[in-house]
This record gives C-alpha cells, sequence and structure tokens, in this order.
C-alpha cells in the first residue's frame, strides 16, 4: 500500500510504470502486483471545472455546443485522463478520455528522469548492464510519450476496426474524428465487463 501512495505521489509517469509493473507477476510479488492494479482506475479524480477547459480549448467550443449532453462526473480516472460518458447530437453514446491539464510537461520532466536513473543503474551495476535497463526503460519511455497523443490512440483504433470488421468475436470502438484531437478523444461507447473483473460479475457469461 505504501509503495502504490508513493507511486501516485510521484506523478503520472510512475503511476503508469506501476500499472505496468502490476501485470509483470512474474516479476513481483503477487501481493504487490494486486496492490498496484488498483492504479488501473482509482486514480484520485480532477473536478470538472478543471477538466472542462481542456475539451473546449482543444475543440475550440462550449461542452454545451459539441456534445448533446455530458455527464460531469468521471466513469473512470487514470494517471494521464479521466474519461467521460457523453451523447452526440445525433444520438449515439459516447465515452470522452480527456487529458489531465499539465500532465504532458509532468511526463516529460518524469520520463527524463526515469531515463537518467536507467543511466545511473548502468554506470554503476552490472544488474544494469546484464540487463540492458537503457534499453528496457527506453522503450517504456517511448510507450509513455506514444500514450499522450489520443490522434495516435485514434488512429490505432481504426486500423483495429478496420483489420476486424468480419470477425463477429471481436470489436473496437468507432473514434468519432471531428471531437478527437492529441488531448481529446472521443470515441463510441461499450458496455463490457473488464477482464481483470470477470470473477465478480459472473452474470457477464464470459469465462
Amino acid at each position: 500500500i505504501r509503495i502504490r501512495h508513493a507511486l501516485e505521489r510521484l506523478g503520472p509517469a510512475f503511476v503508469k510504470l506501476g500499472q505496468i509493473l502490476s501485470t509483470r507477476r512474474d516479476l513481483i510479488d503477487p501481493t504487490l502486483a494486486g496492490e498496484l492494479a488498483q492504479l488501473q482506475d482509482h486514480v484520485p479524480t480532477l473536478s470538472w471545472r478543471e477538466m472542462a477547459p481542456v475539451v473546449e480549448g482543444e475543440l475550440g467550443a462550449s461542452v454545451d455546443d459539441l456534445y448533446a449532453s455530458f455527464g460531469t462526473v468521471p466513469v473512470a480516472s487514470a494517471s494521464i485522463a479521466q474519461v467521460y460518458k457523453a451523447t452526440l447530437h445525433d444520438g449515439r453514446t459516447v465515452a470522452v478520455k480527456i487529458q489531465r491539464p499539465g500532465v504532458s510537461e509532468v511526463m516529460d520532466t518524469d520520463l527524463d528522469i526515469l531515463m537518467t536513473q536507467a543511466h545511473f543503474i548502468v554506470e554503476r551495476t552490472q544488474w544494469g548492464r546484464d540487463e540492458n535497463v537503457t534499453a528496457i526503460v527506453d522503450d517504456i519511455v517511448r510507450v509513455l510519450r506514444s500514450e499522450l497523443d489520443y490522434l495516435h490512440e485514434a488512429r490505432n483504433l481504426a486500423r483495429f476496426r478496420e483489420a476486424f470488421a468480419t470477425d463477429e468475436d471481436v470489436f473496437f470502438p468507432e473514434p468519432i474524428w471531428d471531437l478527437t484531437t492529441r488531448r481529446v478523444l472521443t470515441m463510441e461507447w461499450v458496455d463490457g465487463v473488464p477482464g481483470s473483473r470477470l470473477q465478480e460479475d459472473p452474470s457477464s457469461g464470459v469465462d
């Protein structure tokens, strides 16, 4: 618990690092992995008053003009963004992922710190050289930087949606391009159960 709280205090890049570690039960103690898994969707939220200007600044209009309705209480909160449920003027229900204000600048600083520490470990320890820690951290930094650009995520959604268009067992939500920028991603809303919570909801009928 103390490790999770420490990562939360250190900032978004370290929260993302904790999220990655939570999936690696082959590397860390399962109890710690379970605690770090809470970083996936149990991150303290920012108020709508702080988030609304991001949407309006990115999309160039008021939220009321852009969407027919908009739920101002987030349905999910992560280290980089908060997600809201909204309705388009054509009646479609959508999920709106909004990047937290200032997170890009904070992430740049955090990621520079991670790279500096990786080089330090390689210079000072045989383990760091054997495991090529700088290459691992460089990979993590590259992925995390790409996650700050939601146009990249939207393009991936569209690419997978097209690739699996004929597969009835796999579904990817449609990005709404005219309501998507580097810091705001609007996509088709999908009801479902997270894979990590299937045991909590056996009624889903998915094994």
